[in-house]
């Protein structure tokens, strides 16, 4: 199954100094995946979206997707399976700090810290399943023996730094909804990547104006 995910944002609180950067609300990496079997691992994918081909011919999708390195996020070993479905143990993916705040806090010399486990944990509470999305907020704490910089500022122990991090799985909906094409002056937020099933005479990169899928809906009588 495809999905788009906002990978992360952290959620409840984070570190609490401007300095660091690490607000609050802020959002983290989002990127295409996908699942792929493996033997007894399943994968969870990448997709590269910088380059594509976006035709009907299937051998030139194939060879852009061949020519590009896609990337493998984590492997999980299949622990229970029933017909189609698969259970897996995600935890230490949601522990790995995806939104690489200890590399955050070692670039700006705050420390080198690195998540423990055993004060870690999944949020029961805040786990929410639907049928078109997935979320999970985590309690990750982030240890060192010392620290030093604007954390100390900002932490009761700077030897052990608390945030709370969020993971949404959404469902990718393949629609016909019309892309608008973004341009420089605009001031829109937009995307680009290089489409190699382009005519000779066009440009190769496609830029267009990143906004949200919206749909109308009926209500029902009050």
């Amino acid at each position: 199954m495809e999905y788009a995910i906002p990978l992360l944002r952290v959620a409840s609180n984070g570190v609490g100094s401007n300095d660091v950067g690490l607000d609050r609300g802020q959002p983290g990496k989002t990127k295409v995946v996908h699942f792929e079997r493996g033997g007894p691992r399943i994968l969870l994918v990448a997709e590269n979206e910088r380059y594509r081909a976006v035709t009907d011919d299937l051998e030139q999708r194939q060879a852009v997707q061949q020519a590009f390195a896609q990337s493998v996020l984590w492997g999980f070993e299949a622990a229970a399976e029933d017909g189609e479905s698969v259970l897996v143990d995600a935890t230490p993916f949601f522990l790995s700090d995806a939104h690489e705040v200890a590399a955050k806090l070692a670039a700006l010399k705050q420390g080198n810290y690195h998540v423990d486990p055993s004060r870690s944990a999944i949020y029961l509470s805040r786990t929410r399943n639907f049928p078109e999305n997935s979320g999970r907020r985590i309690h990750a704490d982030f240890c060192r023996r010392e620290s030093r910089g604007w954390v100390e500022q900002v932490t009761p122990d700077p030897r052990a730094i608390t945030v709370h991090e969020h993971f949404s799985f959404i469902r990718r909906h393949r629609t016909d909804s019309t892309s608008d094409p973004d341009d420089p002056r605009s001031s829109f937020f937009g995307i680009s990547y290089m489409d190699f099933a382009t005519p000779v005479d066009q440009p190769i990169v496609k830029r267009y104006i990143a906004h949200f899928r919206l749909a109308k809906k009926t209500l029902p009588p009050q």
